[in-house]
């Protein structure tokens, strides 16, 4: 993980630590209630954006989307998890679930179809988050 992570990791965790009327509002419910007030933020932002591409708005667009990545970190240091890990994972389960274009369309393009249906057969997400 690189040192820039660790630090905003360890800057989200110390704000709100030391913020004790913060502290009680930090429960899972409560964040994913914030997280999706952030998501809508975000859209209504990256609406402006696209209406007035300015520097300002651009600016703007980039805080809620850094507001949404606080939360789900927050949500994720809640959850005793590592974010990073948990993103590696899913990546690594997407990577088998849904192969590169040249897997789809070029010279193996037969062997997609059934890597989809033996994806299915398996079981595989179940197999891969060992459930």
């Amino acid at each position: 993980m690189s040192k820039s992570w660790e630090l905003v990791k360890t800057a989200e965790s110390n704000f709100i630590f030391d913020r004790p009327v913060l502290q009680k509002d930090n429960t899972p419910d409560k964040v994913l209630v914030y997280l999706a007030a952030e998501v809508v933020e975000a859209a209504q932002a990256y609406e402006q954006l696209q209406d007035s591409p300015t520097p300002q708005n651009r600016k703007e667009y980039l805080q809620e989307l850094a507001d949404i990545a606080l939360y789900l970190l927050a949500l994720f240091r809640m959850a005793s998890a590592s974010l990073t890990d948990e993103v590696m994972e899913k990546l690594a389960f997407n990577y088998l679930r849904f192969p590169s274009k040249q897997m789809q369309e070029g010279e193996k393009a037969d062997c997609y179809p059934r890597l989809k249906r033996r994806c299915r057969r398996e079981k595989l997400k179940e197999r891969f988050y060992g459930q």
